[in-house]
């Protein structure tokens, strides 16, 4: 202010007619959040020889203005903003306001904060939209910007949803899954799928290693990480990963070679297996080898082993009757002949003939047969040799002979113990064998003792068990193996199955092999022995799982005396499905039940079921009942059973505090049951709480807490990639509606601790004094979120004001800090605070905040305070708070005398300031004082403002800056052409009365306003009048208006007979004036030149004799530049100061002008007489003295 004081106190003031254009017309600036940042703006005045002078001021304090003054042409002026407390993406608009001698001036200011540049990726994306395009592009890079904190503001700025989503999917570190995951849930991509292009693969005749292409096609975009693997010996992969260089558009070719050294003749079938992450496909191939190089001899053993278990399989089904004997014949012979063509010198087939013929009777034929071939049977096996005696017993059935013939098999067995053929034989032949079916049966077990495994001997051995089920004395490996046999060919009649049941009875342990005979005995026969070895068995081998269920409820429902048979048909049920159980299962654990907790939570739910059906039954479990639950309450258990035990039951009994505390903290528990099996962890992310929670799923189940149907749910496996749990989610509902059990008032009492209470409570429409008491409970929680945390903590203080409750808000507001509130909430606390009478406090949550969102009334009352303890007086903040407060018709004489004294604005401001001091009769000298000196300098018209001129002056003011208000009243008047105030001139002549200084300007708009208003002229003032026109006399500031005056000061008929020319410029320039005269049509041929004074600031005047009929033309040029002409014109004589006039020069005007206008000539001679009769006496009276 002190140097606009210095600029309006000088008598070389011009009006500038220009104004100021700025380079830019909204001044933009980026920032970081927390730092400041400076930019700059150039103003430009429109008149090059005329600089502009000013400063610049602004209404936030966040941005202060570091070109304190600026003078010249074109002048830059530099800013600071500090983005302290600011967040990512905010943004700040405000004004600049110029003040200077080219007048008033507001320039629009934009302050964004921009997001931190991660790796250089932050500052161009800012959307999720923008994110899903750097990921198509720079997959790699996105995985990385994902973890960043610049993309976690963005997925804030997104929704909730997508928030909890990046919370969810974000734990991890550098997952590309769980990146791909988020932009599938956000809609923002599909799911990448991968098929083959073909099926299956098939290659003809390999003959070495052939190349093929597993061609693979991409459907989608993302991060390609693919696993290719096979498990058959004869194809190799080039690779077993491929990723997104080894697709070439949408298609990769993979080669997959098959090596002909690992393949078979004829077709080998094989698979490759390709996997990612979200699924996985098969790819068949088929290499087919010709047989070549095979010989002749191998081929034929190929087709007689054929046809040699063809034989065997049909003599099977012939001894188990399975087959009738007219069929089986016609069979056997087919294979008989073909055997026959394929060794035509092999006695084989000659001896199967044989027996085929004795099966049909022809026993002449097979007698001559079995003559001829006995000549062949030298050289051939001891099985062969052994065959043909047992065949020559059928034809020849003379018992000595078959004595003799069976003793000489037995006589060959006895060389070769090991071969189970003449085993076989021995069965039919041996009279020591067939003795007795146990000799048989030792016989039988000898030959599996040493490694036999022929069907033919198994078969008959179930046959001879059926026969004799008491030889089954015990379940050793061999009878195990006999049993099994006959049990998948369906051989075992009832009685054996019997024996073996009764037998895996006394078994200790399980065996599947026992269970699998039991299983098909049970199938050809429902025997309750049976059922019953059948549940001992799985009781033996602990078998709890479902699929074993049908068994034990078969056992019950045949009402079996299985040792925990009861225990096992509960453990293998299946707890999701709501059944009731057969009463004997209900009568059973009555009195005592010693399972699991959550099997017996399952019994006890079906007898709560059955209540009303069997009211004993549930008076009988009733005790067990509550001892159960209130066991399972303080061992804090919950899942979908026990809520609804608890919600039936617990409200009947008496609970204790703990036990109370412990139903409000199972609030909100939900069972939830996944499809997912691979997956082992179940994530949990609250809406309103931090973190995450984990649960280790078990069966693909687990019971978690849900509080909002907002909270997501995560599936994790061993890579920790995580899925969101959807639509293969099954959620059975806990405890969520325990409330309707117990009541709000009782879970109050025991919850006030609870975390899952208080959120339950937080949802639900309670009465206003119970919300104060939840959310206050809840605001002093650590493990609330954030954001959450800070919009709960605004309506708690919110609501405590709206309740009156003084004495809990002054509380919560004492301890409350900014970081516990959000950045658009501040300022309503700031609102409640300033009511509260925490205005220290208040006006520090107000830094950097829109003050024009408070009430004008709320500004007063905090700036009221402030100032009567005298705080923050130099602070701008505190100036800003009052200036907006009293700006909006809301102060008090503290806040009015602030601003009187030392607040800075706009002229229009000021005066608004100035008139609300003036009724509150407040010291308002400072204040007028500025806005006159602001007035001055900003050139604006002051005509019209006397009144703030006679404030001053009453109020002492000084001189100087008087003198320079009616300096430029008086150049408004003069120059301008403006009218000028009476007290104005009555202040010049004051002035010049007091012997002050003051400018001839403003002494001629003294004589201008006295010479058009002649009749205002006072007598006390004609004295101090003429003494103007006398001081302006003797400084040569001759002027027409002084012929005005003529009358006043004698000295004035000096210039009467002048005519003047008047120029009004910038002063301190030499200028020319260029003139000559003109009478009719007649001008002079040149131009006389001469220096045309400057006789006040900026007015040029010369005065010329002129008659009439004559003229003057001029033309008025700088001295410097001849060539440019600042004026010109034609000048006439002046009428008026003839007519005023008496003398000579009047009767010379009046012969002149007589000539001219041709007058009586008698009227011009008494003109001419009296003009020379007055030059006579003149000249003789008034002479010069010798």
């Amino acid at each position: 202010m002190r140097r606009l004081e210095e600029q309006i106190l000088t008598e070389k003031y011009r009006r500038i007619e220009g104004k100021l254009t700025f380079s830019v017309r909204l001044a933009e600036l980026s920032v970081a959040p927390g730092e400041a940042a400076e930019g700059a703006f150039t103003i430009f005045a429109s008149q090059e020889e005329i600089p502009a002078q000013g400063y610049v001021l602004t209404k936030d304090e966040r941005m202060e203005c570091k070109t304190e003054w600026f003078n010249g042409v074109q002048e830059k002026i530099v800013y600071r903003f500090c983005a302290d407390g600011l967040q990512e993406g905010d943004s700040l608009q405000g004004q600049f306001l110029i003040i200077s001698d080219y007048g008033e001036y507001t320039l629009p200011w934009k302050v964004t904060v921009r997001r931190e540049a991660a790796a250089g990726i932050a500052g161009k994306v800012s959307t999720l939209a923008g994110f899903t395009e750097l990921a198509r592009t720079d997959w790699k890079t996105a995985v990385q910007f994902f973890y960043s904190k610049p993309f976690a503001e963005i997925c804030k700025k997104e929704g909730e949803k997508t928030w909890l989503l990046y919370r969810g999917l974000s734990a991890g570190y550098y997952n590309s899954s769980n990146v791909e995951t988020f932009l599938e849930e956000n809609g923002c991509k599909q799911a990448l799928t991968f098929t083959a292009a073909k099926p299956e693969i098939q290659v003809k005749d390999v003959q070495e290693t052939v190349r093929e292409e597993l061609q693979i096609l991409k459907n989608g975009w993302g991060p390609v990480s693919l696993k290719v693997q096979t498990e058959d010996d004869f194809l190799f992969l080039e690779k077993n990963r491929i990723g997104e260089d080894d697709f070439l558009g949408n298609l990769c070719r993979l080669p997959v070679y098959i090596s002909e050294e690992n393949l078979h003749d004829g077709k080998n079938f094989g698979t490759v297996t390709v996997s990612w992450s979200r699924g996985s496909f098969l790819v068949g191939v088929t290499a087919t080898r010709r047989k070549t190089g095979l010989s002749a001899e191998t081929e034929k053993k190929s087709r007689q082993k054929k046809y040699t278990i063809r034989l065997t399989e049909l003599y099977l089904k012939l001894r188990a009757k399975q087959i009738d004997l007219a069929d089986w014949q016609e069979k056997v012979r087919e294979c008989v002949e073909e055997l026959a063509v394929l060794d035509r010198k092999s006695i084989v087939p000659k001896l199967f003939s044989a027996q085929l013929l004795l099966t049909e009777n022809k026993t002449e034929e097979v007698g001559w047969m079995l003559k001829q071939l006995r000549q062949m049977l030298e050289g051939e096996s001891p099985a062969v040799v052994s065959y043909y005696l047992y065949l020559t017993t059928l034809y020849d059935k003379r018992e000595e002979y078959v004595k003799r013939a069976a003793a000489r098999v037995e006589e060959i067995y006895t060389r070769y113990p090991e071969e189970w053929r003449i085993a076989w034989l021995m069965l039919f032949l041996s009279h020591e064998i067939n003795r007795s079916t146990y000799r048989k049966w030792q016989f039988l077990q000898e030959q599996f003792q040493k490694g036999c495994v022929s069907p033919l001997l198994y078969q008959e051995a179930v046959l001879l068990l059926n026969a004799d089920p008491a030889l089954l004395t015990g379940l050793d490996p061999i009878v195990r193996r006999v049993l099994v046999y006959g049990a998948r060919k369906g051989l075992l009649n009832e009685n054996l199955c019997g024996q073996a049941a009764e037998l895996a009875c006394r078994e200790k342990y399980f065996e599947p092999v026992l269970f699998e005979i039991l299983e098909r005995s049970w199938e050809k026969k429902q025997s309750p022995a049976i059922l019953q070895a059948i549940c001992s068995l799985l009781i033996k081998g602990n078998k709890c799982e479902q699929k074993w269920h049908v068994w034990y409820e078969r056992g019950v429902e045949n009402k079996l005396r299985v040792t925990r048979l009861y225990e096992y048909y509960l453990l293998s049920t299946d707890l999701s499905r709501d059944v009731e159980p057969p009463k004997s299962v209900l009568l059973y654990f009555a009195y005592q039940c010693n399972l699991d907790w959550e099997y017996a939570a399952w019994l006890y739910s079906c007898v709560e079921r059955c209540k009303t059906k069997d009211p004993e039954l549930y008076i009988t479990y009733k005790p067990e009942l509550d001892h159960f639950l209130l066991d399972c309450l303080n061992k804090g258990r919950i899942n979908r059973h026990l809520s609804w035990l608890y919600r039936e039951n617990l409200p009947a009994l008496a609970l204790d505090k703990t036990q109370g505390e412990t139903i409000t903290s199972l609030l909100g528990s939900t069972e939830v049951v996944l499809n997912r099996k691979e997956c082992r962890k179940l994530i949990v992310v609250h809406r309103r709480l931090k973190g995450e929670e984990t649960y280790w799923l078990q069966d693909g189940k687990a019971c978690v807490s849900v509080y909002d149907p907002e909270d997501l749910l995560f599936t994790e496996d061993e890579e920790q990639n995580r899925r969101l749990v959807t639509v293969d989610r099954k959620e059975l509902l806990s405890f969520q509606d325990a409330v309707s059990a117990w009541g709000m008032e009782a879970l109050r009492e025991w919850g006030t601790e609870s975390i899952a209470f208080l959120l339950e409570a937080e949802k639900r429409k309670l009465s206003k004094l119970d919300q104060i008491a939840v959310w206050t409970k809840l605001c002093t929680n650590r493990q609330l979120e954030d954001v959450y945390g800070q919009e709960l903590r605004c309506r708690l203080a919110v609501r405590l004001s709206e309740q009156e409750k003084n004495k809990e808000l002054n509380a919560f507001l004492r301890t409350l800090s900014k970081e516990q509130i959000a950045e658009k909430d501040r300022l309503c606390m700031a609102r409640l605070m300033i009511l509260h009478g925490f205005y220290d406090k208040a006006y520090e949550w107000l830094a950097g905040q829109c003050f024009c969102k408070l009430e004008p009334a709320e500004l007063m009352r905090l700036c009221s305070r402030l100032l009567a303890k005298e705080s923050y007086l130099e602070e701008k903040r505190l100036m800003l708070l009052c200036a907006q407060a009293a700006l909006n018709g809301k102060y008090d004489d503290r806040i009015l005398q602030y601003l009187a004294d030392a607040y800075e604005g706009s002229c229009s401001e000021l005066e608004v300031l100035l008139q609300a001091a003036k009724n509150f009769e407040i010291d308002i000298w400072k204040i007028n004082r500025k806005l006159l000196i602001q007035l001055l300098f900003t050139g604006q018209d002051v005509t019209e403002r006397m009144d703030l001129l006679r404030d001053y002056i009453s109020a002492g003011g000084s001189p100087e800056l008087e003198e320079a208000f009616l300096y430029r009243c008086a150049y408004a008047n003069v120059i301008l052409k403006q009218p000028i105030h009476r007290y104005m001139v009555q202040m010049i002549l004051r002035l010049c009365r007091w012997g002050a200084k003051v400018s001839r300007l403003c002494k001629i708009a003294a004589l201008q306003y006295y010479a058009k208003n002649k009749g205002m002229l006072e007598e006390k003032n004609r004295g101090q009048v003429a003494k103007i026109i006398r001081e302006l006399f003797e400084e040569n500031c001759l002027l027409p208006v002084l012929q005005q005056f003529a009358d006043l000061v004698p000295e004035v008929w000096e210039i009467l007979d002048k005519t003047f020319v008047v120029y009004e410029g910038e002063p301190e320039k030499q200028l020319v004036l260029n003139y000559r005269r003109v009478e009719g049509e007649l001008a002079e041929a040149q131009y006389h030149e001469m220096e045309l004074p400057c006789v006040c600031d900026g007015i040029y005047a010369a005065g010329f004799i002129l008659f009439p009929g004559e003229r003057l033309q001029y033309y008025i040029t700088v001295s410097e530049r001849p060539e440019k002409i600042l004026e010109n014109g034609m000048l006439l004589a002046q009428e008026e100061a003839a007519e005023a006039m008496q003398g000579r020069y009047a009767w010379l005007y009046e012969m002149a002008q007589a000539q001219l206008l041709q007058e009586d000539l008698s009227a011009q001679k008494e003109r001419t007489q009296n003009y020379l009769y007055t030059a006579f006496c003149a000249k003789r009276l008034f002479g010069m003295l010798k």
